[in-house]
Formats: C-alpha cells, sequence, structure tokens
C-alpha cells in the first residue's frame, strides 16, 4: 500500500504502477473512461452521507484572524448551496475543467457531477446521494459527524483513544459555523431529500 496524491494516481494506475486505488473523483472516472479501470463500488453506496472533506486552519489563524476565517466559511457555504443545485452542475464541470483548476475534460467531470454514474465494464448507476455539497445542513460541523470521524481513526490509532475524544468539541466548530451561517445571503438551494436516519455512536 502506497500513498500518492490523487492527482497522480490515474497514471501510476494506467502505466502499471498501481494495481488499484481509492480516491475522489475525476480521478476514477479518468481511469474508466479510458478502460484502464473500472470502478468497484462508491462511498455514497458503501456509506451514504458520510462525512469527507473538512476546511481546517491552525488555531492561531482562526484567532489572530477572525473575520478572515469566518468570511471563508461563508463564502464556502454559499459556493456548496450554488453547487448543490442540479441546474448549476454542467456549468460546475466546465468551471472545475479548467486548467487552474483540475484541468480535466468537462465531459468526464459531469459523469459524477450530472450522473449517470459510469462505473467502467458497460455498468451506469445513478446516484443522487454521490456528492452533496450543501443540502440538510451537509457542511455543519456537528457532534455526530465528529463521531463518525473519530470512531473510524480509532480503528486505526485505538492507543489515541481518549487524546481523539477530547479533541472533538474543540476541533469541530460548529459556534463558528452558525456564525459564519449569519453572513450568508439567501441562495437557490436544493431542496432536502429526507435521507434515511443514520445511526452514529458518540464517544
Amino acid at each position: 500500500i502506497v500513498v500518492l496524491p490523487p492527482a497522480s494516481m490515474y497514471a501510476n494506475l494506467k502505466c502499471g504502477n498501481l494495481d488499484g486505488y481509492c480516491v475522489g473523483e475525476p480521478w476514477n472516472s479518468l481511469a474508466i473512461h479510458d478502460g484502464a479501470g473500472w470502478a468497484v463500488t462508491t462511498t455514497a453506496q458503501l456509506a451514504p452521507r458520510h462525512p469527507e472533506k473538512v476546511l481546517m486552519t491552525r488555531r492561531a489563524f482562526a484567532g489572530s484572524r477572525h473575520e478572515e476565517h469566518i468570511a471563508l466559511i461563508a463564502a464556502l457555504i454559499e459556493a456548496c448551496a450554488w453547487c448543490d443545485v442540479p441546474e448549476n452542475r454542467s456549468d460546475l464541470a466546465d468551471l472545475l475543467a479548467h486548467p487552474r483548476y483540475l484541468n480535466s475534460p468537462a465531459d468526464r467531470l459531469r459523469t459524477s457531477l450530472c450522473g449517470p454514474f459510469d462505473l467502467g465494464h458497460g455498468r451506469t448507476a445513478v446516484l443522487p446521494e454521490f456528492t452533496v455539497f450543501h443540502r440538510d445542513d451537509a457542511n455543519l460541523p456537528s457532534r455526530p459527524r465528529a463521531a463518525w470521524i473519530i470512531n473510524h481513526l480509532l480503528r486505526l490509532v485505538p492507543d489515541e483513544n481518549r487524546s481523539l475524544q477530547t479533541a472533538t468539541a474543540r476541533v469541530f466548530r460548529a459556534d463558528l459555523y452558525e456564525e459564519a451561517l449569519k453572513l450568508t445571503s439567501p441562495s437557490p438551494a436544493a431542496e432536502p431529500s429526507n435521507p434515511e436516519p443514520v445511526t452514529l455512536s458518540i464517544p
């Protein structure tokens, strides 16, 4: 098992340096589109609505540049709301295709953003929950989401049980999110999809 930057995974698979990889889009679709690989499954199927990306800053930055920090969070909230509108997804693919961002063909980006998702070998899947940017408070740094991440980290580093549990409240700052939310303007976010409840254990 080796660690590589996501953008390097497809090239390494294609030239035979990797047998497979676990990564987010569009690096799966690149391999599938070129016939170099196929998707076994997706995390949307394995763990629906699981937390994934986070915005993390140093405590010193959050303290000394508080207004900038809150403005950054507010900007991300508004951007995520825009990205979650289905009618915006095609434009989002065009934007992300730009060389300064993902530098990938827009049609391959649309596979995961607009669907249906191509898993390879002639298999496709309609996955409405493949990428959830905003709806149903997707970005709220809540205790259950913190618990989900912590519980999975503990499987890897069980000796860190106590330190990880005590870090949860200090790291997942719902108060900062709520403060930033007050700066955002109303946006045409998608309607909530009323997902099935997920049971999480809280340390």
